[in-house]
Order: structure tokens, then sequence, then C-alpha cells
């Protein structure tokens, strides 16, 4: 279903049933901790960071779920998901 969001014409997709757990999750939870569970690397060399950041850019470009979102629409609160553009 296209929608504008932000004077942008998006298609728009009903959230999954996965993915309504996890909005009422949120809502109900006092903190967000309780479904972003962080985690992280050390690295004991010298990185090329421009390669990496060139790595990292295309995992986002091909990736869709990357560049996911979430919108509640405000006339009737339902939430929409759309996949905004790649941009470098």
């Amino acid at each position: 279903m296209e929608k504008i969001i932000g004077g942008i014409k998006h298609d728009c997709y009903p959230l999954t049933p996965a993915q309504m757990v996890h909005m009422y999750t949120l809502q109900l939870s006092p903190t967000d901790e309780i479904v972003n569970i962080g985690t992280g690397t050390f690295l004991k060399t010298d990185l090329n960071i421009s390669v990496l950041r060139e790595a990292l850019n295309r995992a986002v470009e091909r990736c869709e779920a990357m560049r996911m979102r979430i919108w509640r629409e405000p006339e009737t609160d339902k939430l929409w998901q759309y996949i905004v553009p790649y941009k470098n």
C-alpha cells in the first residue's frame, strides 16, 4: 500500500507477527534493552578504514533489512514497514 511519509511516497507493508511481538514488548518494557542485545569484537590488527567502510556500505546496499523503517500512521495509529532507498 502506498503511503506518503515525510513528503516521499513509499510502498508500505503491514508488520509481520514477529515484528508485532517486538513492538508490543517495547511498549511494555521500562527500557529498550529487552529486545536490543548488543555485541562487539576487538581486533588486534591494523584496519584499512576505507575498505571497512566500503564493505559496510555494500552490505547495507544489498540487505534491505538494514534499510527497513517502521512508521506509525497518525490517522489510524497503525504500524507499517517500508524500505528506504540506498544512499552512499
